[in-house]
């Protein structure tokens, strides 16, 4: 491993990848045909590296000593995995944030994946969490306009809560920038929709891991 913060990189998340390790490790045991190359802890290091920084797979190659193909396919069969988990702690809290955040697209454009909004392609996800910022999971909603008779009919009632809700909503703002410190989420993003959302899914649950 040649790069400056390889260090800092692993001792940041040593306690995620072993703890990875031990949610995985029997979905290797018993497993058919040859055995892997590179070890459970190492291929959990590789893939949160490149989920981390994006680094293409030809550079990763030469970081971990491991043939791009070969991380490729570490990359893809972990957060797959990592995507599945239900790490959702069990919840009882009083209140839960709906947000959503989109992850800007670099191909596979369309009429359906523009945002007049932001002016630009992207694709969208709706998280849910509690109080104590637990990723929930994803939940569909409607929006509650602003020029609806009953804001109008309590209009000082009604500010007065959107005044505590944006006190909480920032709260989802903070953990989407957390998420968004994975450089998969950064930027264009070149990928397939269903791996972004793997990707996404597996950030969400390494999140949720940090906070176990």
């Amino acid at each position: 491993m040649k790069i400056a913060n390889m260090q800092g990189f692993i001792q940041k998340y040593k306690r995620i990848i072993y703890s990875i390790n031990m949610v995985i490790k029997s979905n290797f045991k018993g497993k058919l045909g040859r055995k892997f190359k590179v070890n459970l802890i190492e291929q959990i290091s590789i893939t949160i590296f490149k989920l981390k920084y994006n680094l293409p797979d030809r550079i990763l190659e030469d970081i971990f000593r491991v043939d791009h193909v070969t991380i490729s396919r570490i990359i893809n069969r972990i957060s797959l995995y990592l995507s599945k988990f239900n790490l959702s702690p069990t919840d009882k809290s009083e209140f839960y944030i709906v947000d959503s955040t989109t992850i800007r697209r670099g191909k596979g454009k369309n009429s359906d994946t523009y945002s007049g909004y932001k002016h630009h392609h992207g694709v969208k996800f709706q998280v849910i969490i509690n109080e104590n910022l637990s990723i929930l999971g994803d939940k569909a909603y409607v929006p509650i306009k602003r020029n609806e008779l009953e804001y109008k009919k309590y209009k000082i009632k009604v500010k007065s809560l959107n005044k505590k809700l944006s006190s909480k909503r920032i709260k989802i703002e903070h953990l989407f920038a957390k998420m968004k410190n994975f450089r998969i989420l950064q930027r264009l993003n070149y990928y397939k929709i269903n791996k972004i959302e793997i990707f996404f899914n597996a950030i969400a649950n390494i999140y949720n891991l940090s906070k176990i």
